[in-house]
């Protein structure tokens, strides 16, 4: 398992700048100049999260509740996200909601019975380029082989909460190594089939949370392609989500809130008029709010650009 937080503010797991200063503690500095219209609704951080995960085994069966939910304590929110399929072993996919049929009683029995939730679940062979937003609500696991990157939308200061389903019958020794001797891993079912959304189940259910964009062309003009987000291929009320590829010349969309750019091939710049900071395979950086009529130089590059939604009097 790889697992890198290019863009976080939990205190676990904090980014920090080349210079080693947390990146919570620059946001804070200044809110305004970062964060806009997040720092109008009175946050001094982002509620971006962007993560890298590669799996070379199937985590666990999760779910995640909704901001808001009446269980969430004061400090927990809720986890909105979206994968982004980097790359794939052949045949490999991500395991995304139930089969059309399957409700409570099903997953109850299987349970009980110590049987595997496999059967249940809807699998979704994937392809790089392939985009999926995952709504609260949503059961989900990524599959063994799949690389994605990862943007979430955790409210800034609080935790986001992740209800365990399953894990495939895997047991873990004392030190978390996995051992038939051992002990299974915590579940939550009951908090997890409380917040379930039935009705994430389906070819044409899975149709309106999926983009098929193909894998990048590095080679070809340099694009910003929207996936995800309001008016996007795939609608979702809390990330924006874009795909950057190919070489030359190209505008980033103005947002009026911090973009993370992480970038997952060749190089590129990022300029405007406040100046320019040259990225290569595997760095990410933020750009400010403030930061506008910004352009991008690439080279064979393809990397995820990503920001939160906010509107205006929600917190």
């Amino acid at each position: 398992m790889g697992e890198s937080w290019e863009i976080s503010l939990d205190p676990d797991f904090p980014s920090r700048t080349l210079d080693g200063v947390p990146l919570a503690d620059v946001l804070r500095a200044d809110p305004a100049h970062y964060l806009g219209r997040e720092a109008r609704v009175g946050r001094t951080g982002t509620a971006l999260l962007l993560k890298w995960l590669d799996a070379a085994e199937r985590l666990s069966l999760q779910i995640h509740p909704r901001d808001g939910d009446p269980a969430l304590a004061p400090l927990e929110s809720g986890k909105p996200e979206a994968w982004y399929v980097v790359e794939r072993t052949p045949g490999a996919g991500l395991y995304i909601g139930y089969r059309v049929g399957v409700g409570e009683s099903e997953i109850r029995h299987a349970i009980d019975a110590g049987n595997s939730l496999e059967p249940l679940l809807q699998f979704v062979a994937v392809e790089p380029g392939d985009f999926f937003v995952i709504e609260a609500g949503t059961p989900h696991a990524i599959g063994e082989g799949v690389f994605v990157v990862e943007p979430q939308h955790v409210v800034p200061g609080r935790h986001g909460v992740t209800y365990r389903y399953w894990d495939w019958g895997r047991r873990y020794d004392k030190a978390g190594r996995a051992s038939a001797d051992g002990a299974p891993r915590e579940l939550h079912l009951e908090a997890a089939l409380r917040v379930t959304d039935w009705s994430c189940a389906g070819a044409d259910w899975l149709a309106g949370v999926r983009f098929r964009a193909g894998r990048a062309a590095l080679g070809g003009a340099m694009c910003v392609e929207p996936l995800g987000g309001p008016g996007a291929p795939v609608s979702s009320d809390h990330l924006a989500v874009w795909r950057v590829a190919g070489t030359g010349e190209a505008a980033l969309p103005e947002t009026d809130t911090l973009r993370g750019i992480t970038l997952l091939e060749g190089e590129v710049e990022v300029e405007n008029a406040g100046g320019a900071v040259r990225l290569v395979a595997g760095q990410t950086a933020v750009v400010p709010a403030a930061a506008q009529s910004v352009r991008i130089q690439g080279r064979g590059a393809h990397g995820v650009l990503a920001s939160v939604v906010v509107v205006d009097g929600r917190p």
